[in-house]
This record gives structure tokens, sequence and C-alpha cells, in this order.
């Protein structure tokens, strides 16, 4: 059955090349944890493509805004091996930032931290892709208009805003609790390495970008895009507890606890 409101038509992963089955499998699950934030913004992409350019360092390609993305799914001196799905996936959110903005100017990184920002809250409140939340239980219901998901947002962190008391002066960043264990600081390290390494490796409004989508238009398999109705209501799902993280931000409440603050006079911290 056909995805109600795809967010994108299809799927071109590269046949030839060792593990083809697991490229495609990893092309749909970076779309899946994209589209809440997708179908929040109304945007659609008609192809998501792998490709294996010969540059080792080039990492994304936009074509045409909405018209194709490339993401590199494998390392250049082994293309037996994936990277990662946190790679791959942060790659993909920059370039779905350049629907809205070309240059990598201010505007744009705001764009893409806000978009790293939503996915990493999903990704604490358990969401995993299409048709799976926490324990992996499948969604159901009807499509709720964004309008009325909005609505509901608002009246849920309303009535939550009374029952809670917000930190004096303290903005809870991404409203996502620290999971026990991690070291923040290596944390924040490793986010800054791959953000350089990814705006490094876009290749969007280049001069190669012709010829990298020629290259890889004619090793790409297509795929169509089709999904059941179980993935609908997962990203409904996932979109609406962006809409409350939202609402609380909106209304200076913290929505988790635990992980970093931030405040005028200290700047950046991590909660004790």
């Amino acid at each position: 059955m056909r995805e109600i409101d795809a967010h994108f038509d299809a799927y071109e992963h590269l046949k030839h090349l060792p593990n083809d089955a697991e490229a495609l499998h990893m092309l749909r699950k970076a779309a899946s944890m994209v589209k809440p934030m997708m179908r929040k913004r109304g945007w659609k992409v008609q192809t998501l493509a792998e490709f294996l350019p010969d540059e080792p360092q080039l990492l994304g390609l936009n074509i045409n805004r909405t018209e194709r993305i490339l993401i590199r799914l494998r390392y250049h001196h082994d293309s037996r091996q994936f990277l990662s799905m946190e790679q791959v996936t942060d790659t993909l959110l920059h370039e779905l930032s350049h629907i809205i903005f070309g240059p990598h100017n201010a505007d744009f990184n705001n764009l893409w931290n806000e978009l790293r920002d939503e996915h990493q809250s999903l990704l604490m409140k358990g969401y995993s892709g299409e048709g799976f939340l926490s324990q992996g239980k499948k969604l159901g219901g009807k499509r709720v208009p964004l309008d009325e998901m909005r609505r509901q947002a608002r009246i849920a962190a309303e009535k939550r805003k009374s029952t809670i008391n917000a930190n004096a002066g303290g903005h809870r960043l991404g409203g996502s609790s620290t999971v026990r264990g991690v070291d923040m600081r290596r944390v924040i390290a490793d986010a800054a390495s791959r953000r350089s390494s990814i705006t490094e490796g876009c290749a969007s409004n280049s001069a190669e970008a012709g010829r990298l989508v020629h290259q890889q238009e004619q090793d790409g398999f297509r795929t169509r895009a089709e999904q059941d109705d179980a993935n609908d209501q997962a990203i409904a799902r996932a979109l609406q507890d962006l809409m409350y993280e939202e609402e609380m931000q909106r209304l200076g409440k913290p929505t988790a606890l635990g992980g970093l603050s931030w405040d005028p006079t200290n700047g950046l911290s991590f909660d004790s």
C-alpha cells in the first residue's frame, strides 16, 4: 500500500556494490528518521539516492532543492563497510536544509541546528523509524490535521505549565535527558567534528554537481517508495511530540530532567 502523503517518491541504491540490500534498507531507514521534520514543514523530495563519488570527502548533494538528494552510505576505502546511521542521518538533515537555503550561511546553520535538535529529541523519546516507537508497537488511528495537532500540543503544554516549576533563568537545550554513562563533552566534540566534515563534504551548488549526478544515475537502481499505513501513524505521533516540545519551549519550561542547560550568565553547562 502506498504511504499517505509520501515525503520521498523513490529510492536509488547502487545495486552493483556489495550488500546492496543493506544499502536500500539504510536509505529507507534514514528517510524514516527525518520524515517527521519534513511533514512539519511540508517538504517532499522526489528521489533519495546513494552515491559513492571518487572524492573521499564528499558526503552529500542536493539537486534543485526537492528534485534529488544524494548521500554517501559507504566508506571510500572499502565499499563493503557502511557509515554509521548517525552520520548518514545528519548528512541527510544537512541536505534537507538546502531545500530552503542554498549557501552555508547563518540562516542555513540555524535551520540545520533546528532539525538536528528535533531529531535528537525524537531519539530520546524512542522514535526509531517508521511504524515503530519505543517497544516497537505499531500505532493506529486516523490522520490528524496539522492545525489540530498544534492546538492539542498547545493545550497539553499549557496544562503541564501549571504542574511544573521552571528552573530559574535556565533554558534546557533539546529537552532531552542525558544517557547515564555518556561523556557529554565527548558527545559535543564528536557532533562538532561531524558537523564540520558534513559541511566540507557537501557538493550542493558546486561545479561538480552535474558530473556527480550523471555518475550516480548511471549506476543507481530505482525503487518506488511503497510503505504501509502504520508508517504514517508513527510519523504523526513523532510530529505531535515535536510540536509539544516546541510549545513547552515557547512557555519557557523544561521537558525533561538532566542534560545540558543554558542561561545568559553561565552559558552552556552540564547538569549535575
